[in-house]
């Protein structure tokens, strides 16, 4: 195989690669912190077009400087009106890494963040490794991977 045809080869592994490691550092580095006051929390019904009709409840906290992020249902049920929250945002996509009420010490993460901006890169990030350096032949499975980052750097952008 010639170096041309081997370079074009590893081209997306690199690429990916690149981009698991840009949302891995974005995710760790802290960015900006904010302390805020709590407007309220919006719960909406988020419905799935399919034979079963199935639908779940996504809660959006919306704070006094109307900066708006994601929350989980048990924090949005503690919310409270008039509540200070501490909150911090990425320092290169301007996510919501964590929030936690003023009063609390212990730090809430939205799953799809935590999932999207940390545990995704790190499994792609090894198993591409292992594919692209072990000389494993994971064709599949590392282009599903491959479409999943790019996905989610997608989601993150939007």
């Amino acid at each position: 195989m010639s170096k041309k045809a081997s370079l074009f080869q590893s081209l997306p592994y690199y690429t990916v690669g690149l981009i698991c490691i840009l949302l891995i550092t974005d995710f760790l580095l802290t960015g900006s912190h904010y302390r805020d006051i709590i407007v309220g929390v919006e719960k909406k019904r988020e419905q799935y077009y399919n034979a079963a009709q199935n639908y779940h409840f996504s809660y959006l906290l919306v704070t006094k400087t109307t900066d708006s992020f994601y929350i989980p249902e048990d924090f949005a049920k503690a919310a409270q009106s008039e509540e200070f929250i501490e909150y911090s945002r990425s320092l290169i996509f301007d996510q919501v890494n964590w929030f936690r009420f003023n009063s609390d010490q212990d730090r809430s993460y939205y799953s799809l963040r935590l999932i999207g901006g940390l545990i995704l890169p790190i499994l792609a990030l090894s198993l591409l490794s292992i594919a692209r350096f072990g000389h494993k032949d994971w064709g599949i499975l590392s282009f599903i991977l491959q479409i999943l980052v790019i996905g989610d750097l997608v989601l993150i952008l939007i």
